[in-house]
């Protein structure tokens, strides 16, 4: 049997599937999306670059007290600064004061403290707010994590021990700014059997990826039958179960060959870690049997390597990189170095920094060296120590004496430090060792060549007696991104406390205020972003601002625009300031559609599909069929099929949906601002929370 089309039908089958593709493509690039979109908005990520201040001469550097600290009554903001600071992005300052506080007046066991850059103090939190101090006493350096977090240890407090074991503890911020912070202890130590897992923890700590933190204590361990031992390297786990205990593994004890102790015994200063997880440190004491010299009978001291196991859950293994007081000078001195009592920072090729006492200057006991220890070029071999410079190589110790802190190093090599003694004491009280320095030191050109210090500042040299540009920095230095160094003193300043310092290069900082808006808010949408000059700089300041971290899956990001003109212009020590306007977008509804199922969607071709079907059988019906029964079902299938092809473009289906707009998504978002002026870019951040 033959099929045979009338031309006629076969035409007007062509013009609807002709009809049906236009009319679908059409609407595919005309649609209305369920779910709206935010318009394209540039995010890239900005970051602090550093420019060539590294060879910028020490005359460049400009003093600048930013905080004095006892200001208030009984030193409630905190009192003797003796660790370095930490920074936020923001510009902010982060330290601890080692008595003091709000807590306990007539205690003053200390507290951490933030500075901004416009040098307002803010107390964080007191310690012994509990009783018996059991959230710890004396308070030493600190870290901050990603999330705005702080960790540092306590060297007494805690619910051990009369007097307290110390601990390590971590400070949360506010959901809202203003509000307390929280105080969580993350260990108690002296938590086992004869403080097996040590006690005293003096140093600072360090954080992995992982967030493991390292750390050391003064005393305890189980290496030998000594009442209190000689220390720890300890690592702290966090829980699987935000809330649940930490967990404190003891990775070495100091003097386990006791009395011989040639691990070395006491470790005071911060450890550094290298990429392949060992720990580097010092010990302030030990062996007794190498050159223990100046009346002491503890030994000289050690630099030593903490590798960790090949396989997880074995032993640590510890290495001693240099025992001190290994050479000995004409007049009986330690011409290497004694007793180092801070830490040790690592270079990119490995080469290890530090400070001690001792030292050699023609022949007599001298103010304390700056050292090297590098790496042997063969493994397994020595490694070699070098004094870098040697203290009171001037005439009544002008270029500083006995160095306590940890050095600071920048991109092009240089060491950054400071002196507790020494100096050109100008005001100084006659016949004291007080007032100290911050210093330079700078690598020489050709290798093997005598590294050169530069006194960047002598303290005491402002107040007469009362040192109220701050006296014996026991602190370290902190460098931010464009090379302004910051530090604390123990003593002077204005109110005798100590104080926070600057030395500053000709640049600015850069400092938002914190906003928090729901959705769509015309008011209080706006941040003051001021701008501080230091060290004398002028100039025109562009700023610019953009989204750099944002909720998860966030969308109608919020916008951000400067008034009339986004330029700035800095003509003395004032600061300026101009305003950011934030917008939001507030959740919308609209009345409710029906969704379009898979297949035709869109009225208009569905309209059209169904109108050219229509017309193709109505032209095809007259040729379909000869019979009466035939002609009748054609009809009744014409009906039902234009029906339902009308019903689809009219959008019947399963499912509701909104045309309404979800607006900003609430939760917690950061806003960088970038300052450029010439070659100069420096950043800075806002908090903006969306409730």
């Amino acid at each position: 049997m033959k099929i045979r089309i009338h031309r006629s039908c076969a035409l007007a089958f062509i013009s609807v599937l002709w009809l049906f593709a236009f009319s679908t493509q059409e609407d595919l690039h005309g649609q209305t999306l369920a779910e709206p979109g935010h318009p394209s908005q540039s995010r890239g990520r900005t970051g602090n670059s550093r420019k060539a201040n590294d060879s910028m001469p020490a005359a460049h550097y400009s003093y600048e007290v930013l905080y004095n600290f006892c200001s208030v009554a009984n030193c409630a903001d905190g009192d003797e600064i003796n660790n370095e600071l930490i920074r936020d992005a923001a510009g902010n300052l982060y330290g601890v004061a080692w008595t003091g506080g709000n807590a306990n007046p007539l205690i003053g066991v200390g507290d951490v403290f933030e500075v901004d850059p416009a040098g307002n103090e803010t107390t964080l939190y007191s310690f012994c707010s509990q009783p018996n101090c059991a959230d710890g006493a004396g308070p030493n350096g600190l870290i901050m994590d990603s999330a705005g977090n702080i960790y540092g240890t306590a060297n007494g407090g805690g619910a051990n021990m009369s007097g307290g074991a110390g601990i390590v503890f971590e400070l949360s911020p506010p959901a809202q700014p203003g509000a307390a912070w929280t105080e969580t202890v993350l260990y108690n130590f002296c938590s086992a059997t004869n403080c097996s897992d040590g006690f005293s923890p003096f140093g600072g700590i360090i954080r992995d990826a992982a967030g493991n933190i390292y750390g050391t204590t003064q005393y305890g361990g189980a290496g030998n039958s000594t009442k209190y031992s000689y220390g720890t390297v300890y690592e702290l786990s966090p829980p699987s179960q935000p809330g649940s205990t930490w967990t404190e593994t003891v990775l070495h004890v100091f003097c386990s060959d006791f009395p011989q102790c040639n691990d070395g015994m006491v470790p005071n200063g911060d450890l550094v870690r290298d990429a392949a997880g060992n720990l580097y440190g010092t010990t302030t004491y030990g062996p007794p049997a190498s050159n223990g010299i100046l009346g002491s009978q503890y030994g000289s001291g050690t630099a030593f390597q903490l590798a960790p196991p090949p396989k997880q859950g074995g032993a640590w293994t510890e290495t001693v990189l240099y025992f001190f007081c290994s050479v000995m000078s004409a007049g009986g001195s330690c011409a290497d170095g004694f007793q180092p009592r801070s830490g040790l920072i690592m270079d990119a090729s490995g080469n290890l920094y530090g400070t001690a006492g001792g030292g050699e200057v023609g022949g007599n006991a001298a103010g304390g060296t700056a050292f090297e220890l590098a790496p042997p070029t063969k493994a397994g071999g020595a490694w070699t120590e070098t004094v870098l410079y040697n203290f009171c190589s001037l005439a009544n110790c002008a270029d500083g004496q006995d160095p306590m802190a940890r050095l600071t190093q920048d991109s092009a090599g240089n060491l950054f430090g400071t002196t507790t003694y020494g100096g050109v004491n100008q005001n100084a009280p006659p016949g004291t060792q007080l007032s100290g320095t911050a210093f330079e030191l700078s690598p020489p050109a050709q290798s093997g060549s005598p590294w050169t210090e530069t006194v960047l500042y002598n303290f005491c040299s402002a107040g007469g007696w009362s040192c109220t540009d701050g006296d014996e920095p026991e602190a370290g230095l902190l460098s931010d991104p464009v090379g302004n160094l910051y530090g604390g003193t123990w003593a002077g300043g204005s109110h005798g406390g100590g104080l926070v310092f600057m030395l500053a290069l000709p640049s600015f900082t850069v400092a938002g205020t914190s906003v928090s808006l729901s959705p769509g808010a015309t008011t209080g949408n706006t941040s003051t972003i001021t701008l501080y000059p230091h060290g004398g700089f002028t100039g025109q300041v562009t700023l610019a601002a953009a989204i750099t971290s944002e909720p998860a899956g966030a969308q109608d990001l919020p916008t951000l625009s400067f008034g009339a003109s986004n330029s700035l212009n800095i003509t003395d020590s004032s600061a300026v300031s101009d305003t950011l306007t934030i917008t939001t977008t507030a959740s919308t509804n609209a009345v409710l559609r029906r969704s379009v199922p898979s297949g035709l969607r869109g009225h208009t071709g569905g309209r059209t599909l169904a109108l050219g079907l229509i017309v193709g059988i109505g032209i095809c019906f007259p040729t379909c069929g000869h019979t009466r029964r035939k002609k009748l079902g054609s009809l009744l299938f014409l009906v039902i099929l234009a029906s339902g092809l009308l019903s689809c473009s009219a959008g019947n289906g399963s499912g509701n949906t909104s045309n309404g707009s979800p607006g900003t998504t609430p939760g917690s978002y950061v806003v960088t601002v970038t300052g450029t002026s010439g070659s100069m870019t420096v950043t800075g951040i806002l908090r903006l929370t969306v409730r």
